[in-house]
């Protein structure tokens, strides 16, 4: 479902933008949906990966939670109660799967994080390309420009040329 929902907003098919773009709007948008921001700022590599990184991560922390909660109550909690010896083995297995699922969280958390701040750093590098394609542009436009100065004796001329 999600991949759909990433297809339909991200567009991965679609060029470059050639465009400036917002940096606080790239990073806004990762922050949605992880790997929007990079699909946006022409990043179609990064956006996926981001995406199936964070998501992956995400299932697999829910799955090992799952895990879990199912040691926990199902079998530690009763063998505590009737106090089992098999209880502390029981703690030690639901003990590994919350730890595993918290630092499975934290990743996923990670990857969202830098998602957000990959597009927006995406964002501004692609604005400063603009920039100076815009400027290149300017600079051939003032070649076409031609300044004459002439000083002579009780006569100064200054003639400025412009060719459109």
């Amino acid at each position: 479902m999600w991949f759909l929902v990433f297809l339909i907003l991200a567009n991965p098919f679609a060029s470059a933008p050639e465009e400036p773009i917002s940096p606080w709007g790239a990073a806004l948008r990762s922050a949605v949906l992880p790997g929007w921001g990079q699909m946006a700022t022409g990043g179609k590599f990064k956006g996926v990966l981001s995406f199936a990184l964070t998501t992956g991560l995400l299932s697999a922390s829910w799955v090992v939670w799952s895990e879990y909660k199912e040691i926990y109550n199902e079998r530690y909690v009763p063998a505590a109660l009737s106090n089992s010896p098999l209880a502390d083995r029981y703690y030690d297995q639901a003990n590994q799967r919350y730890k595993l699922s918290r630092g499975l969280l934290v990743a996923a958390i990670g990857v969202w994080v830098y998602s957000m701040l990959d597009s927006y750093v995406d964002a501004l590098l692609q604005n400063a390309e603009f920039k100076a394609k815009s400027l290149k542009f300017d600079i051939s436009r003032l070649d076409r420009i031609d300044l004459e100065f002439k000083l002579s004796e009780g006569e100064s001329r200054l003639s400025l040329k412009k060719e459109f």
